[in-house]
């Protein structure tokens, strides 16, 4: 990543000084060096300036950089104001990634209605685009919400329809475990929380559906709406 900020400043190109710049913050982030990280974003800001695409990378690293240090109103806001710049630039795969940030802080926050729609816009436009590991990754997503608000049934239902896709062994993007990793850990939470006999009902029911028509359910339920044509 050093090595990009030094070619694009030899040729020129802010696009590259600033790519690379955001990948040497991204790499402090992930050493933990919280401090760094900041320094270089700060950097990058100056570097990006007046370029939609740049700033979006740079401001996911600042709500990031707030989420770790806590301030999760903080994380929020950032997230919140770049879905408003995307969508100014129908930047789809950015607005996918940031409604699901936003609705993990949400999670955080116990915002547990707010974090479900923000994760069906994500889940909106990873349909709409024909994402299938991200469609998979946004309802093992809504199902944890679902279960957090006791509607365990649903969620149940939902992870039996994705563990039976043949996608289920991808990884989604930005993510440690499988798709069956977490999908599978999900199921063994709501196992042992719902009676035996509401499990296994929900767990048929879910075994007959197919992870798309649910999908379709919660976006016409939700009646959420993207600018995808």
């Amino acid at each position: 990543w050093r090595e990009m900020v030094d070619v694009g400043e030899a040729i020129g190109s802010k696009w590259w000084q600033s790519n690379g710049m955001t990948g040497v913050a991204n790499a402090a982030f992930i050493m933990g060096d919280l401090e760094a990280c900041e320094r270089y974003l700060e950097a990058d800001t100056q570097i990006g300036a007046g370029d939609p695409w740049l700033k979006y990378w740079n401001d996911q690293g600042h709500a990031m950089l707030a989420e770790a240090r806590g301030d999760l109103p903080e994380a929020k806001r950032i997230y919140a104001s770049v879905l408003d710049s995307q969508r100014l630039i129908s930047y789809f795969r950015g607005m996918q990634y940031t409604y699901r940030n936003l609705a993990r802080v949400n999670v955080l926050l116990n915002e547990l209605d707010e974090a479900g729609r923000n994760y069906a816009g994500s889940l909106r436009i990873s349909y709409d685009t024909g994402q299938i590991r991200e469609t998979l990754a946004n309802l093992i997503d809504i199902a944890t919400v679902w279960k957090s608000q006791g509607r365990g049934e649903e969620a149940v239902r939902s992870v039996a329809a994705v563990l039976k896709h043949p996608e289920i062994d991808q990884h989604s993007l930005f993510r440690e475990g499988s798709l069956r990793e977490e999908a599978e850990a999900l199921r063994a939470e709501l196992e042992s929380d719902l009676e035996p006999d509401r499990y296994q009902a929900a767990w048929r029911k879910g075994s007959l559906e197919e992870a798309e028509d649910i999908a379709v359910r919660i976006l016409r339920k939700l009646e959420f709406r993207t600018s995808i044509p």
